[in-house]
């Protein structure tokens, strides 16, 4: 037995969409602030002048959903693109000062050779000086207008002349 609009009927009626809508909207207990709870995701279907409930708004949703997330990814994506392209532009740079820090390093050392074996020189000649000043060589001088006679007389004896 079947009641409608309080008609109590042993008959089975047909009942088309647009009907059966209209009494699931009222056994899960109508709209209530533009929604019809309980109804879950299919609430979205549930407007007027609508005659079957599908599936679409779910695979709609899920399509949407999806679409979502793909942007995401490819917004992602691209954020981790320009990241290792920023990367790159600083590893290229730390390179570059890199190269010129170790080119700067050969030149110091080569300068530094250069000194230390113009100090070698030099420290040479100094010992010879040095030597040659001790071991009474001295008086022999290679300048071409020094006169060894004139070295051999004292000074006093300059001064009495």
């Amino acid at each position: 037995m079947t009641q409608i609009d309080g008609v109590v009927t042993g008959e089975t009626q047909e009942v088309d969409g647009s009907q059966r809508i209209h009494l699931w909207k009222d056994v899960s207990g109508g709209k209530s602030r533009g929604r019809c709870y309980g109804t879950g995701h299919l609430a979205v279907n549930l407007i007027h002048g609508v005659t079957h409930l599908t599936y679409e708004a779910e695979e709609t949703h899920i399509r949407e959903h999806d679409n979502q997330l793909i942007e995401a990814a490819r917004a992602e994506a691209a954020a981790a693109r320009a990241d290792a392209e920023a990367a790159r532009a600083a590893a290229a740079a730390a390179n570059a000062r890199a190269a010129k820090a170790e080119d700067d390093a050969a030149k110091a050392q080569d300068r530094t050779q250069n000194l230390e074996m113009k100090f070698e020189e030099f420290s040479r000649r100094m010992m010879a000086l040095e030597s040659g000043s001790c071991s009474g060589h001295s008086r022999h001088s290679s300048h071409p207008h020094y006169d060894d006679e004139l070295d051999d007389q004292s000074v006093d004896d300059e001064e009495d002349a």
